[in-house]
């Protein structure tokens, strides 16, 4: 019996990738910048309750989500973060959700959450 292992250069890339993950320790990296995001974002759900409900992703590095009021709440504001330089996205019914790269650093997560709170703050 043959097994097919794959393209050679897909295997070397692959390797190559998981040699960086681990040379810049990006894993401890999205673990401690997750923690530091996520504090930021329960900061700012309590001051604008009624637009970040249902926090979640605590413990799960940088992919965070929460769930917005409406479905047009939240399209609007995933429009108005474009125009504070913040690409986003839905997933679901109501949420919106992180999901950055791995080299996300607490500097990226300071500029996101002063995005963030500008935005909701601009939109009353």
């Amino acid at each position: 019996m043959y097994f097919r292992m794959g393209d050679p250069i897909r295997a070397l890339t692959a390797q190559a990738i998981i040699g960086e993950i681990k040379r810049l320790d990006l894993l401890n990296n999205v673990k401690e910048t997750g923690d530091y995001l996520y504090s930021g974002l329960e900061k700012i759900s309590k001051r604008f309750p009624s637009r970040i409900q249902n926090l979640r992703g605590q413990g799960e590095g940088t992919f965070i989500a929460w769930d917005e009021s409406s479905v047009p709440a939240r399209d609007k504001f995933l429009g108005n973060m474009k125009k504070f330089g913040v690409n986003m996205g839905p997933t679901g019914d109501l949420s919106v959700r992180l999901r950055p790269m791995l080299v996300f650093g607490k500097q990226h997560a300071d500029i996101f959450l002063e995005s963030l709170e500008a935005c909701l703050s601009s939109e009353g």
